[in-house]
């Protein structure tokens, strides 16, 4: 099961950065061919940043989801335990009742 929480974290890192270069960009009036270059380095370096943020960010939450789900398990293992054990104790009462009788 492939995890799609941070899917839009690649493209909202590169657009971010995009938007940051082009206003300093502008802002020191660079040439054209110079301003396109480093807008293409600056957003494909950060689209490989992007990335490596988002794979780390599913990991790390994916990891958390299965220790959560580990735990209701445990909990729900724990509930039917205690209930075969009331059960058992009731029926153990049971047969002492019918022993006494």
């Amino acid at each position: 099961m492939k995890m799609k929480k941070f899917r839009h974290v690649p493209a909202i890192v590169t657009l971010t950065a995009g938007f940051i270069a082009c206003l300093v960009l502008i802002v020191n009036k660079y040439a054209f061919v110079d301003f396109l270059w480093i807008l293409v380095l600056t957003m494909s370096s950060f689209f490989v940043l992007g990335l490596a943020i988002a794979v780390i960010l599913n990991k790390v939450f994916h990891d958390e989801e299965l220790k959560e789900e580990e735990k209701k398990k445990a909990e729900i293992e724990a509930q039917k335990a205690a209930k075969e054990a009331e059960k058992k104790e009731t029926d153990a009462d049971k047969i002492e009742a019918q022993e006494n009788d």
